[in-house]
């Protein structure tokens, strides 16, 4: 029967899990508390807006935003927000009438020492509140670091343990929020960015942050009232401006687009992104000459781009210049061979050349192409509705669904995870094994990948071979006391009692009250005499 300790992969989602801080008041008090937050001043011209990609007629306009401060992050919030936070005015109150009495009975002597007392426990209550502050910082930063060399998995990590750390942390749950868009994982995205938002309502980044997170869920509206809010806050931003022109255009809203992107080149004229957008929203009015003016310009700035080529192309094309189209139609193939509209273009403008033959071998790879994507769509679906069966217990059902959807696109590292769970859970091993290795293939940032290759590979009688993969899952996230638990197993199976006993005293102090970790504590401190682990 299928148990809800593994974690599945939904389609475009990432599944993180992650702990809310305890925070408990002494019973006999309630605080009123005023807290006055003294923080950073306006930070413009420190942010970095990392690529981020919007499809217009099939574009992919990337995000880059310039930046002045001494150290420019990836639409991330410096680590210095959120420090110099001041916890004033805690007034202890007793909570009932009798207290209050009882209170003006005291003695002097007493009365006194009550409020050293109640003084020592606020006092202790603002330097746990102002370490929390300095270690959500720190995590933070160390964050900041992993995201610059390219770990984004343990940057995620660091982030959540800075915001569970310091909750207040506006910074943290920023870079949280855009880490996890990176990650396709939209809603958890959007909910970490509105508490941002909440914290700190006059932070371009976090909108811009937001904006793109919901236009990833589709809810285009609400993308551009974000974006919107972002613009007011830094008018002067000409990446926020192009960036709410492409959403603009994308909500077939062209002439507003026009204005915010007509904006954003006279910001910064150098930016070839704003240019080829100018030059595709012109196309949806049909000003063909602007367009291909723009389009020129961009190409100018950036000559690698094959959307701007293929867009020059159309433009040229609705003016009658074929000959010079079809150029511009092969060089955005050559830039983008597996894309089909292209071949379909080029294909096109061929056959009304009087290239037939040529145009026929365009418009077949163009088909072709389409029905791969059309195969991707219906693989998509179909993992959609594997996972669904795997989590309600229908093994063999979701099995099978997800076997078929790995036929259709085998490149799609959810569905080969999902299906290797399923196909262990079926103890089909050496199945599962493969599934689980191809899907780190395509993604080989996975924690859950790599514990589940583990759990089979020890299943397999391959001790040795699974340590790796847990050690991976442990680096990856060093806080999932299962892994631990697994590798001890693992560890121990190769007699290296020393190493597992470690591991396990590790995840006994993330789950202390859990029973099997205890156990098999126990079971390895004894050297396997008489006893059995629990993996």
């Amino acid at each position: 029967m299928f148990t809800t300790r593994w974690r599945l992969r939904w389609p475009g989602r990432t599944s993180f899990r992650g702990r809310p801080p305890n925070c408990t008041l002494p019973a006999a008090w309630k605080l009123t508390t005023r807290c006055s937050g003294r923080t950073s001043p306006a930070l413009k011209g420190v942010f970095k807006a990392a690529p981020h990609s919007f499809q217009n007629s099939g574009q992919d306009h990337r995000t880059t935003t310039r930046s002045n401060g001494p150290r420019p992050q990836a639409d991330l919030l410096p680590g210095s927000l959120g420090k110099g936070r001041l916890f004033s005015c805690l007034t202890p109150q007793p909570t009932s009438g009798r207290a209050h009495q009882d209170a003006l009975r005291e003695t002097p002597m007493t009365h006194r020492r009550r409020i050293m007392v109640q003084g020592l426990l606020l006092s202790s209550m603002w330097l746990g509140q102002a370490d929390n502050t300095r270690l959500a910082s720190g995590l933070n930063d160390e964050g900041l670091e992993l995201l610059d060399q390219g770990r984004l998995v343990e940057a995620t990590y660091k982030f959540r343990k800075a915001v569970e750390a310091d909750p207040q942390n506006g910074a943290a749950l920023n870079n949280l929020g855009a880490a996890l868009r990176k990650q396709k994982d939209y809603e958890g995205a959007v909910r970490v960015l509105e508490q941002a938002a909440k914290l700190r309502p006059n932070d371009a980044p976090i909108y811009v942050n937001l904006g793109l997170a919901m236009h990833g869920l589709h809810r285009s509206a609400e993308a551009v009232e974000a974006l919107r809010k972002a613009s007011s806050l830094e008018p002067g931003n000409a990446a926020v401006h192009r960036d709410l022109g492409i959403l603009l255009t994308e909500a077939d809203d062209p002439h507003g687009a026009l204005k915010e992107l007509k904006t954003a080149s006279d910001l910064d004229s150098a930016d070839a992104v704003t240019h080829e957008a100018l030059g595709s929203t012109y196309l949806k009015v049909y000003d063909f000459p602007a367009a291909e003016r723009e389009l020129r310009r961009a190409l100018d700035l950036d000559p690698q781009s094959g959307e701007s080529h293929r867009d020059l192309g159309i433009a040229l094309r609705n003016q009658g210049k074929l000959d010079s189209a079809i150029g511009e139609f092969r060089r955005a193939v050559a830039l983008m061979p597996r894309d089909p509209a292209v071949h379909l273009l080029l294909g096109q403008a061929l056959n009304k050349s009087g290239e037939h033959n040529e145009g026929s071998l365009e418009l077949r790879a163009a088909q072709d192409m389409s029905q791969r994507e059309r195969d991707t769509a219906v693989a998509k679906q179909l993992t959609i509705t594997g996972t669904e069966l795997l989590r309600a217990g229908h093994i063999p059902e979701a099995a099978a669904k997800l076997g078929e959807s790995t036929r259709l696109n085998p490149n799609d590292a959810a569905a080969q995870y999902n299906y290797g769970l399923a196909l262990l859970i079926q103890n089909r091993l050496e199945e599962a094994i493969d599934r689980l290795r191809t899907s780190l293939r395509l993604n080989p940032e996975d924690a859950s990948v790599y514990y589940a290759l583990g759990q089979a590979l020890l299943a397999e009688g391959q001790p040795r071979d699974a340590v790796g993969p847990l050690r991976e899952a442990l680096r990856l996230s060093p806080d999932d006391a299962r892994a631990h638990n697994v590798l001890a197993v693992a560890l121990a199976e190769t007699k290296d009692f020393h190493s597992a006993s470690l591991e396990l005293e590790n995840a006994v102090k993330l789950e202390p009250h859990n029973s099997s970790f205890r156990s098999n504590l126990s079971c390895v401190q004894q050297r396997l005499e008489a006893c059995r682990l629990i993996p």
